[in-house]
């Protein structure tokens, strides 16, 4: 979800729309309160990290071209749903980077060489990156450019070498979410299934919210969150008996075992991405859009107070999940 929409939404232009999401007393309160009703009503999100920054970049009221950026993509997988993931990031990069006034180029590391890649982003003179990697690998990547001369961020869990600052999904948020909307339904009977091949921050996180968050305590919980790779049909069968399970919470990135909706249907399974066609009881979305928005007005935030080059210290900023219930 973008600024554009809410624009459009609301029946207001984009500059009088910025002014009023940033508290302008120039902007009348009644169309303020429309405006900022619209924007609840989208579910659209603003950086508060970037607004300041952002704000004083729009005060004038003609459009200033500040520079080139490019958005770096690494697929470690080719399948629909990463594609989805880059389409949406790629849409809300762009249109982000347009208001900030940069223009915004995609390169992907499997299509290009580094060689290639780094002259043109010299001879185009980007001044920032946007490093995204829409398909979880858990394995690091060394990205062998020259990180000094320009400003780095990565969107995703993609784990880069060196490390940028990042904006990601929130799992800790995603997991605590999903059990929110299970324990509403089912009460008890609720269990996890991870893929721990993937980045350990993230599966740390999600594990850790579980423990804290599930009905029946840290302790019996921790019997709950599966591992896709030691996960078997006896093992699962003898769960689903003793414990009653009814709810399945199912990691992002896994393909589960054909097997598995015998024991528990899909009308009881929860998915942290968008499943397709399967039915589901409900779904965690990542707002990928919100992460490609982000993730670029933290790049030209930072560029424009003149920093470049990796950090010392790096930070990371979460994009809240959204709950989608299946309406079928």
């Amino acid at each position: 979800m973008n600024i554009r929409r809410v624009s459009k939404e609301s029946g207001f232009s984009l500059a009088t729309v910025s002014r009023a999401l940033r508290g302008d007393p120039k902007v009348l309160e009644q169309s303020r309160l429309h405006i900022e009703e619209t924007a609840r009503r989208l579910g659209y999100n603003p950086n508060p990290l970037v607004r300041q920054v952002m704000s004083s970049c729009r005060r004038r009221n003609t459009f200033v071209f500040r520079g080139n950026l490019a958005l770096l993509v690494k697929n470690v997988a080719q399948d629909p749903l990463a594609d989805r993931r880059r389409r949406d990031v790629l849409k809300a990069a762009s249109a982000a980077a347009e208001i900030a006034g940069f223009s915004l180029d995609t390169f992907d590391l499997d299509h290009h060489s580094t060689d290639g890649i780094q002259r043109i982003f010299d001879s185009r003179n980007i001044q920032g990156v946007l490093v995204f990697m829409p398909s979880f690998g858990g394995k690091k990547i060394r990205l062998r450019l020259n990180t000094t001369s320009r400003m780095w961020v990565s969107a995703g869990w993609g784990l880069w070498v060196p490390q940028f600052d990042t904006v990601r999904g929130d799992y800790y948020q995603v997991i605590r979410l999903a059990l929110h909307h299970a324990k509403r339904t089912f009460s008890s009977g609720i269990a996890a299934i991870w893929d721990f091949s993937t980045d350990a921050v993230a599966h740390h996180a999600a594990r850790a919210s579980f423990l804290a968050h599930h009905p029946s305590g840290n302790q019996l919980a921790g019997k709950l969150f599966l591992s896709l790779e030691k996960l078997s049909e006896k093992q699962f069968a003898s769960l689903v008996k003793k414990h009653s399970l009814r709810c399945l919470i199912l990691e992002s990135s896994i393909a589960p075992p054909d097997w598995l909706a015998r024991y528990v249907p899909h009308e009881g399974w929860i998915w942290c991405r968008d499943p397709g066609d399967q039915p589901y009881f409900g779904r965690i979305d990542h707002q990928n859009s919100l992460m490609g928005e982000w993730g670029v007005n933290l790049l030209t935030a930072k560029i424009l107070m003149g920093h470049s080059g990796v950090p010392t210290h790096s930070q990371t900023i979460l994009v809240p999940p959204r709950w989608i219930a299946n309406k079928s």
